[in-house]
């Protein structure tokens, strides 16, 4: 992968990240939490759509990410009396 463009990609994952983060401390605290893990899935979705190769080129740290997740996800799960595989 061009060395370039793996630099215009990463600018704009930080930019993403900044957004996100900025429209979380605005909408987050208003959301159930069915409506908070929607969001985080329809956003996952679009990061996947924007740049299909992340996975390719952040696979390491995407699967502790990924991992750190589930775990979350698990426990909220758990709170809420409906525990499925993930």
């Amino acid at each position: 992968m061009d060395k370039k463009l793996v630099q215009e990609k990463l600018r704009g994952y930080a930019e993403f990240n900044e957004w996100e983060l900025q429209e979380g401390r605005q909408r987050l605290p208003s959301l159930t939490v069915e409506q908070g893990i929607q969001q985080f899935l329809s956003l996952w979705r679009l990061a996947r759509q924007l740049a299909p190769d992340a996975e390719r080129v952040f696979g390491e740290q995407n699967l502790a990410h990924r991992l750190k997740v589930r775990a979350r996800f698990r426990r909220i799960a758990e709170r809420m009396g409906d525990v499925h595989e993930f």
